[in-house]
């Protein structure tokens, strides 16, 4: 969901121009004009206006998000955006560390209606049981190290540490040799190598909507008293 659906830009008053940007005070001597975006809005017709400058190409919604951020933080329209873009802050469900695997095998299950979830739903079921066991354990211990550190986290960031985290481990497996619990070498079956290869193109492909609402959809939670706090500044 992009800022801009959600916002009446007729509201804020916005104007977008190409402008000479304004000199600096703190740069001295010769120094060639230099041209940028310039987006101005006013808080009412009759107010001063408020200018933020860009860089030539910058994408229209990355100006919104900046300026909404900046000086309209508690927007009704900004916050809806920040809660459905997955910027609310969110925490693990109680007890879920102890059921990691179970917890995103049954979210995944629930959005395995896109391309890209019913790819790693498939493959997940098709890797070897080594392998499986590997992937659980390494979004449990990132999970507990990043909650460690920070009781609350937010969904988006959550979700983009969390598929960089899969996606090292699938590099980092595809390359090692798996051992049985006597530490004898074993062999991947075919079946099982290619199925590791399609889970790691899978989760390439997903989206971090998907990582924040799929893998995450059973693992973690907003707290109880979100609609009290002050949402945090993204």
């Amino acid at each position: 969901m992009s800022l801009l659906s959600c916002l009446d830009l007729k509201e804020f008053n916005f104007t977008l121009e190409v402008a000479p940007e304004p000199k600096r005070a703190d740069l001295s001597g010769p120094r060639a004009q230099r041209i940028g975006l310039r987006l101005t809005t006013r808080k009412h017709p009759s107010a001063p206006p408020i200018e933020s400058w860009f860089r030539p190409g910058t994408n229209l919604e990355d100006m919104l998000i900046f300026v909404m951020r900046k000086h309209y933080p508690d927007h009704p329209s900004y916050l809806e955006w920040r809660e459905g873009a997955g910027y609310s802050n969110v925490e693990l469900v109680p007890d879920v560390l102890e059921c990691v695997g179970e917890a995103v095998h049954t979210a995944l299950r629930k959005c395995a209606d896109s391309k890209e979830s019913a790819i790693t739903w498939n493959a997940i079921h098709a890797i070897a049981p080594e392998d499986g066991i590997a992937l659980w354990e390494a979004i449990r211990s990132f999970l507990a190290e990043s909650f460690a550190a920070h009781p609350q986290i937010e969904r988006r960031s959550l979700g983009e540490g969390l598929k960089v985290k899969v996606l090292a481990l699938l590099d980092e497996r595809e390359h090692c040799v798996l051992t049985s619990a006597e530490g004898r070498r074993m062999e991947r079956l075919p079946a099982e190598r290619f199925a590791l290869k399609i889970l790691r193109v899978g989760c390439e492909m997903t989206s971090i909507e998907e990582w924040m609402y799929g893998w995450l959809g059973f693992v973690v939670e907003e707290p109880a008293d979100a609609d009290e706090d002050e949402p945090a500044q993204g």
